[in-house]
């Protein structure tokens, strides 16, 4: 078996991949547009080099100091993305490295948790091994079981009754003869009827055999109620002898103090919730800062598109338009040297631009991925299949599910669902109802001990 710890682990694990590829491929699309923009640029002082051989000095210097004032706003703009981009960063940073420390704590308050579910299981077991040595506990505990089986066999005879009547009645119920005499409550103090109807009804009831089959009838009918009556008292009787033996196992509970480590477990429990709500926050947080980086990275805030329209719409004039075409046409060398580096420079643009295309898909998936393993972690903790008493089987396959996650081919909710049909309780032994280790979603659903409202904890 694989504990619940380790299979936390490996969550934890596949967590800090997708966020280390989501990084690095943060940095590949900040360089992309850096490129991309770099570009933008070399095309501006190509046609600035154009106007110059072309364009008479005059008309050449007013091109060139557009384009320049374009440039200077340009870069103007792309300092703030910079400084912007920084601080976004910077805030990242500052996110993964609390979310660091949270995991940190978390597992230092994970470690007090289990412990102190160890420390009351023990006291339960050494509470109940004293217990079992005294004359009054077992003479009880005697009573009580034999009550359960007493109200155990009684509820299996009163349910076979009335099978039985559902099955054998069903030819009594069938004959309409038989039926009328029976609803006309013949053969009993409450028959009503007239000289005539009682001599026909006489008549048909020695032609059927009326009496006997009554008779039949009426103990198919009386034994389900009388049985069913006798389990009721049966099971009235178990649970009174039960609550008998818990409240002995209550008083026991209270001397030797298991209230107080129960209200140690739910401190730590409380401190656990805590730090779980403090890491969901931050993670949250983190997601709505990654969200903001991939618009930075891939050209889509609003400061690089201002700079983009800004220099696309200088580069789109109509009297630079103009010069590319005339350019082309007139079969000059060094016009013919400025368009061809042109033409290679758009197609590096082309294919820079796609790549990042390409690249911010990714990203999203990434992002995607992320999210729904970090659902996936928020579950396994809330339901406390970390627990040190929460294991798998080795064959269990978690790596392939959480590598489905990662290629997109699996929801979160999904692979829950695989892992709650697989995670296991290592329980306790049972004692007075309360087994001590928990399961089924948490601590808490370990039942009472000594009908007191005591468990092991709530759900994570």
């Amino acid at each position: 078996m694989i504990t619940g710890r380790d299979t936390l682990q490996e969550i934890n694990d596949h967590i800090l991949k997708v966020q280390s590829e989501i990084e690095r491929s943060g940095h590949q699309m900040d360089e992309l547009l850096s490129r991309l923009n770099t570009l933008r640029f070399e095309v501006a002082e190509q046609y600035r080099q154009l106007a110059k051989f072309r364009l008479d000095e005059l008309h050449a210097n007013r091109m060139i100091s557009r384009l320049d004032s374009a440039d200077q706003a340009v870069m103007a703009l792309l300092d703030e993305r910079s400084r912007t981009l920084s601080e976004l960063q910077n805030e990242l940073k500052e996110s993964l490295a609390r979310q660091q420390k949270l995991e940190e704590e978390r597992i230092v308050q994970q470690d007090t948790r289990d412990k102190a579910i160890e420390t009351l299981q023990h006291q339960i077991k050494s509470s109940k091994s004293n217990l079992e040595q005294t004359e009054s506990y077992r003479l009880q505990k005697e009573k009580a079981d034999r009550a359960a089986q007493v109200a155990q066999r009684a509820g299996e005879k009163a349910s076979q009754s009335e099978d039985d009547l559902a099955s054998k009645g069903k030819p009594y119920k069938d004959d309409s003869i038989f039926m009328y005499l029976w609803r006309r409550r013949f053969m009993t103090p409450d028959y009503r009827a007239g000289r005539f109807m009682r001599w026909l009804d006489d008549w048909v009831a020695r032609l059927i055999n009326f009496k006997e089959a009554r008779n039949n009838f009426h103990l198919l009918n009386e034994l389900p109620l009388r049985l069913r009556e006798h389990a009721t008292k049966a099971e009235e009787d178990a649970q009174i002898q039960k609550q008998m033996l818990q409240a002995i196992e209550k008083k026991a509970a209270e001397k030797d103090g298991i209230f107080n480590l129960q209200s140690e477990l739910e401190k730590a429990e409380k401190h656990l919730h805590q730090i779980d709500d403090d890491i969901n926050a931050e993670e949250e947080r983190h997601q709505k800062l990654l969200d903001r980086q991939t618009a930075f990275t891939s050209g889509e805030d609003e400061i690089t598109k201002r700079a983009i329209e800004l220099l696309v719409a200088e580069l789109e004039h109509e009297d630079i338009a103009n010069l590319y075409r005339e350019a082309r046409a007139t079969p000059r060398p060094e016009d013919d040297v400025i368009v061809v580096r042109l033409q290679k420079l758009q197609e590096e643009e082309k294919r820079v631009g796609d790549s990042i295309s390409t690249l911010k898909n990714t990203r999203q998936e990434q992002q995607h991925a992320l999210e729904e393993l970090t659902k996936l972690r928020r579950r396994f903790r809330k339901n406390s299949y970390d627990a040190y008493n929460s294991s798998f089987p080795i064959n269990f396959g978690l790596g392939v599910l959480l590598g489905e996650i990662l290629k997109g081919g699996m929801s979160s909710g999904t692979a829950w669902g695989r892992i709650e049909r697989a995670q296991h309780w290592n329980r306790a032994p049972d004692f007075g109802g309360f087994s001590g280790s928990g399961g089924g979603g948490g601590f808490g659903s370990g039942g009472s001990f000594g009908g007191g409202g005591f468990r092991t904890g709530g759900s994570f």
